[in-house]
């Protein structure tokens, strides 16, 4: 009665889980061989575990109506925060797509390819980041993709601490299919065409061996902020805290504090306006006088034009008593961006990285008494946009491989499997039309630069144009073995085991532009990275039935690294049936994260970063915005950050036809690896540990730089529920229905904002490290019927207060309709449909996004595609 009440209950919430296929009656056909499921070794009949698994099938992919991977594993609920794709084009690692189970960011989510690591990506993430890019698996490829909601450190080793995503490719395929879609906006611009194919033969029972190969070809157009109503006029002062986000900058005398004027001819793409345009009323900033300003919106990019092509290819041979198999992933990915012009800011001083102190290099970039642009019988502050220079723009090219060969096979009983591979990523980012800061100083000085004249000649504007270089390359080299069989019985069955030994040597080189290590480019900073480790361990792993109805698993694992040292990652877990409808799970584990690279080898990164000096020698200079260098260095006695993990859950099926899972999880992580915050740092300089950060100039007294290094630093603590279900209905004359539920309530995300700082809460905020909703959920409703199959989903996301911009407190939450329908025209083809938000929800303004980027949300959690609609036909031969 209590299973009935509760299974009701759920229903009225419209629950069922995006594919936790807990006893699904569907899986039944793989319930009398037994399998390796993600987080254990050890191959059993039961995909159930202690820890809690999401299943996302092939099907499920397909219905979601998403053309990649990322973009389907972004959408569940427990990546809620902390992730990255390629709209975030300011980034450090453009071009690429990563996940963050459990808000940790993407460093702590292990990614896999058929159970082993893959190369990171080239380019790291805020700096320091190493994460895998999603972007580069073939979707046509792919069989499954298993998450794991817990930690696994015990048998993965490091980056496991908030979970596991495992993509699953498939493992032989006979025949040949191919698939074309096409999609686009209903608002306009992002046109998207994929094309895929893969074709195998050979049957491995029969033929002895199967060959396939799998090739996916996406091309996506761009898309401007010029294209969307929401951001096409950069005129958010309709929203709170929106402000007019043209750039004042496109010609402009700074005469005082307050007062501007404007070029008395606004130089070609620039208009004379009214300076009270550009006042904060949040800040009771107040601007008199006019300025030569312009639309930013075509030069904003809201999704890059991106193209990719991606292949795998696996080959497996029966030889009797031991099998062969060999796998081959190839990707090439291309990612164009555009940005608004290099510019001169109205503070009269540039900015540039100086390579002798490590620091800042302050250019004098005032106009002086007698040049002919300065109307003034002073030196004269001004802002200018290189307009003439180009917008600036950037090309990344990502290429990465993975190649491994394998043999398996069975001794008395025993299941064993040895592999060795390699796998290499490549990272090229080409920017276009930055600015030679030492050419710009001689220009001003020398007056050759007419900053009136719109169409100075193509060789004084190439003098100032730097077109620089970025590349990196992160390299994986392993070989793994493990067996797993039965050990022996006890009264209440068989005791199961797993061993095995991984090696893996690891490298990573990030190389800058010469003329950016020389500190030639105006307002850019550097990174740096070279560093090589390498990485043995050993794991065990037990499941044994306590009774009929209780099965514990006990799981160890040691890693020795050549760089930091070593690291032992235990786990338990326990899963009790005291019924057939019900299920009590619970697990307890130790995890770690090894340093980065960029974190403990030879690295260091410059960036550059406004901070207010409330130290400042001078006391009129007191309280001042300053552009300042912030400069982090490597620091090799970086210990690993250490993790305490636990889960507590129930699985329940009352029927064949309904499961639902509810988890309740807690980690802990600490020893962070972090710096800590320039501004911080700022006010903090008197402490002892900050004695020499802040670097001045003996004239002047400004800051030239502020110098902090990683560190173990801080500590951060998380809880929350995970809820899926899932409910299918028997076949009735109207069909067969379908309901799924898929949702991640965030209790709690606790952690000290710096160094001997106390912890604080950051549910429901939106802060400079993150945006933490505290509630995200998908529902979907399915109906098949012969050959027809239509689905809706219901998106969620839970509004948070905004705390990085003045004049908003709340974002809304936002809710979207997605819908997928399909037909079998016969055996060969059929054809499907899908719209992603239906009734073209534009997502919430943001106003710290909207200032920050131009792009008025968070791109974080949403994008500004709209509505868009893909027709996909697949054909099978």
């Amino acid at each position: 009665m209590q299973l009935k009440k509760i299974s009701q209950a759920l229903l009225v919430l419209g629950v069922a889980g995006i594919a936790n296929h807990t006893f699904a009656a569907e899986e039944g056909a793989q319930k009398a061989e037994k399998i390796e499921v993600t987080g254990s070794r050890i191959k059993r009949i039961s995909s159930e575990t202690p820890s809690p698994l999401t299943i996302i099938s092939r099907k499920e992919i397909e219905q979601s109506g998403k053309a990649s991977v990322a973009e389907v594993l972004r959408s569940i609920s427990a990546n809620n925060a902390n992730s990255y794709n390629e709209t975030f084009t300011n980034s450090f690692a453009p071009g690429a797509s990563g996940i963050s189970l459990r808000g940790l960011g993407q460093k702590a989510t292990l990614v896999l390819l058929n159970g082993r690591r893959v190369a990171n990506y080239g380019f790291a993430q805020n700096l320091s980041d190493a994460f895998f890019d999603l972007n580069s698996i073939p979707a046509s490829a792919i069989q499954r993709i298993e998450v794991l909601r817990d930690g696994a450190s015990a048998v993965y080793g490091s980056d496991a601490i908030a979970g596991v995503v495992n993509v699953i490719l498939r493992k032989d395929f006979a025949g040949l299919e191919t698939t074309a879609s096409a999609g686009t906006s209903t608002e306009g611009g992002l046109n998207e065409y994929r094309m895929s194919a893969t074709g195998g033969i050979g049957n491995i029972d029969e033929d002895k061996f199967n060959v396939l190969l799998s090739v996916d070809y996406l091309k996506r157009d761009s898309l401007r902020a010029s294209e969307r109503d929401f951001t096409k006029d950069q005129d958010f002062r309709k929203y709170p805290g929106g402000l007019f986000g043209w750039s004042a900058g496109g010609g402009t005398f700074r005469v005082s504090a307050t007062a501007r004027q404007a070029f008395a001819n606004c130089p070609n793409g620039t208009v004379k306006m009214d300076a009270s345009n550009f006042n904060n009323p949040y800040t009771g900033s107040v601007l008199t006088g006019d300025v030569c300003a312009f639309n930013t919106a075509d030069m904003l990019e809201l999704m890059p034009g991106t193209e990719r092509v991606n292949a795998f290819a696996r080959g497996t041979a029966d030889f009797g008593v031991v099998q062969g198999y060999g796998e081959v992933l190839l990707s090439h990915t291309d990612t164009d961006q555009t940005f608004t012009p290099a510019a001169i800011s109205n503070s009269g001083t540039g900015t540039r990285y100086n390579p002798e102190t490590g620091g800042l290099t302050l250019d004098n970039h005032k106009l002086p008494v007698g040049h002919p642009n300065n109307p003034f019988a002073t030196t004269a502050r001004f802002a200018y946009a290189f307009l003439d220079v180009g917008p600036r723009s950037s090309k990344i090219i990502s290429d990465s491989y993975r190649v491994l060969g394998g043999l398996k096979g069975e001794f008395s009983g025993w299941d064993w499997d040895f592999a060795a591979g390699t796998s290499e990523s490549k990272a090229k980012n080409t920017q276009y039309n930055r600015i030679n800061g030492e050419e710009l100083v001689k220009a001003i000085t020398n007056a050759t630069y007419d900053f009136y004249n719109p169409s100075n000649s193509k060789a004084v504007v190439d003098k100032l144009r730097l077109n620089i270089v970025r590349e990196s390359t992160s390299t994986v080299k392993f070989a793994d073995f493990k067996v797993s069989g039965e050990l022996f019985d006890l009264p209440a069955g068989t005791v199961g085991m797993a061993a095995g030994l991984d090696w893996r040597s690891e490298e990573m080189d990030d190389r800058p532009d010469a003329a950016l290590a020389g500190g030639l480019v105006l307002g850019q900073g550097a990174t740096r990275t070279q560093g090589k480790r390498d990485v043995t361990a050993g794991f065990v792993e037990f499941v044994a039935p306590l009774t009929k109805q209780l099965e514990m698993t006990v799981a160890g694992r040691q890693d020795s690294y050549s760089d930091f040292g070593s690291a032992f990652a235990p786990k338990l877990g326990l899963k009790w049936t005291p019924a057939k409808q019900v299920m009590l799970r619970g697990s307890y584990s130790e995890g770690f994260r090894a340093p980065t690279l960029a974190e403990n080898a030879q690295s260091n990164s410059t960036f550059f970063v406004s901070v207010i000096d409330s130290n400042h020698p001078v006391a009129g200079e007191k309280g001042k915005t300053f552009s300042v260098a912030g400069v982090i260095a490597s620091n090799p006695n970086l210990e690993a950050e250490k993790s305490k993990s636990y889960t507590l859950g129930m699985v329940f099926e009352p029927s064949n036809n309904f499961n639902a899972t509810v988890d309740y999880y807690k980690i802990r992580q600490n020893k962070l690896v972090s710096s800590d915050d320039t501004q911080f740092v700022v006010d903090n300089s008197n402490l002892p540990q900050y004695k020499d950060a802040v670097v001045r100039d003996a004239g002047t007294g400004n800051i030239l730089y502020v110098v902090t290094s990683y560190r173990n630093l801080l500590f951060v603590e998380t809880k929350g529920v995970d809820l899926t279900a899932t409910w299918r209905s028997n076949s009735t004359k109207f069909g067969r229905f379908t309901a799924d539920f898929d949702g991640n309530y965030l209790l709690s995300y606790r952690k000290p904002p710096a160094d001997g700082q106390p912890a604080d809460e950051y549910v429901g905020r939106s802060l400079s490290d993150g945006t933490y909703p505290r509630f995200k959920a998908t529902v979907g409703f399915g109906w098949e019927k012969g050959d027809l199959t239509s689905k809706f989903k219901v998106n969620h996301t839970d509004g948070y207060r905004q705390e990085q911009a003045a004049g908003q407190t709340e974002v809304t939450s936002n809710t979207t309709l997605d819908w997928y329908g399909s037909y079998v025209v016969n055996k060969q083809f059929s054809a499907s449909l899908s719209v992603q938000n239906v009734f073209d929800r534009t997502p919430p303004f943001d106003a710290a996004y909207a200032s920050r980027y131009g792009i008025g949300t968070n791109f974080t959690l949403y994008d500004l595609r709209g509505r868009y609609v893909r027709a996909t036909g697949n054909y099978k031969f």
